[in-house]
């Protein structure tokens, strides 16, 4: 129970949070209106009980490891702030090619091994059919919902991605250093959030707490020896070390990624012609008009050079 105090602790911000994760959803997810079409129960005909099983599998994880919501919440928002909400944090680096998940800004991210049993049961279930990017959504949402959060009716039918550049990351993100106007700015114009909603969503999905390393560049830009302890407490103590290029007084964000789509399947939810769709765990084989497909290889990052088959 000690475990579960903090979490729940936050279940007002987690509440909150809920509401603004819906905004970045309108904002981002649907990358071309041709391709995907987000509806409610867009798994109700090929996998009706898709979202009882992410709820049950969520119910149990977090049951015994309490973090995980926290963790699960922040993954999706994540990978939705990269080109959107297409599972590309879920992808592996290859020999050529570094992946988002194994960008500097999220070391320490947590939460894939929370997909990856879902999405083995899902495909249990329904061999094939709901997407990576879905199974995170859905585990995002129930993450909140069982935070003592709002229950949110969640649209479906995300394609995935198939690009994951580490680069990537360090573009559409704000930077380690960058200052309290930088980060407003920033979700003001990709988001139209406010102040307030910066600050909810931030401390939501962060569960309070913030990478020391991050943290310490940041305080050292206060002057010297300036924010070294976190909250008074010299156990949590952080050695801060100066900024050291010159930051310009604005900032504005990159355009998004490219998106170039390649070969189309029919997509089994929604109809639409979408780019292919690779799994959590590998690649899809060649298009087919299926909503039942074998289980793939495990799934790895595209290089540098692909192409992103779905942006907002």
């Amino acid at each position: 129970m000690a475990a579960a105090r903090p979490l729940l602790g936050l279940a007002a911000a987690a509440a909150e949070a809920a509401v603004l994760l819906l905004l970045l959803i309108g904002a981002i997810a649907v990358p071309a209106a041709e391709c995907q079409v987000l509806v409610m129960g867009a798994y109700n005909e090929t996998c009706p009980q898709a979202e009882d099983v992410v709820l049950k599998e969520m119910t149990a994880m977090v049951a015994k490891s309490p973090d995980l919501a926290a963790a699960v919440l922040r993954l999706f928002s994540l990978d939705c702030f990269v080109g959107g909400c297409e599972g590309s944090i879920l992808l592996d680096s290859t020999p050529g090619n570094t992946a988002e998940k194994d960008a500097p800004l999220n070391r320490g991210v947590r939460g894939y091994e929370v997909v990856d049993a879902i999405k083995a049961k899902l495909d249990a279930a329904c061999p094939g059919v709901v997407s990576c990017a879905d199974t995170l959504a859905l585990a995002a949402r129930d993450s909140i919902r069982l935070t003592k959060g709002p229950f949110i009716p969640l649209p479906t039918g995300r394609r995935d991605g198939n690009r994951s550049v580490a680069a990537d990351v360090a573009l559409f993100s704000p930077a380690p250093d960058a200052n309290i106007t930088d980060i407003i700015n920033l979700f003001a114009i990709r988001f139209n959030l406010t102040a307030k909603d910066v600050a909810v969503l931030s401390g939501a999905v962060l569960d309070g707490v913030a990478a020391a390393v991050r943290l310490g560049r940041r305080q050292g830009r206060v002057g010297p020896g300036a924010g070294r302890q976190l909250h008074g407490d010299p156990a949590r103590a952080v050695q801060a070390r100066p900024a050291t290029t010159p930051r310009s007084s604005t900032w504005t964000p990159p355009p998004r990624p490219p998106s170039t789509p390649t070969t189309t399947r029919s997509s089994p939810a929604t109809g639409a012609s979408c780019p292919p769709t690779p799994r959590c765990s590998g690649t899809l084989p060649p298009a087919t008009t299926s909503s039942v497909r074998p289980k793939p290889p495990r799934r790895t990052s595209s290089s540098p050079t692909s192409p992103r088959p779905s942006s907002p």
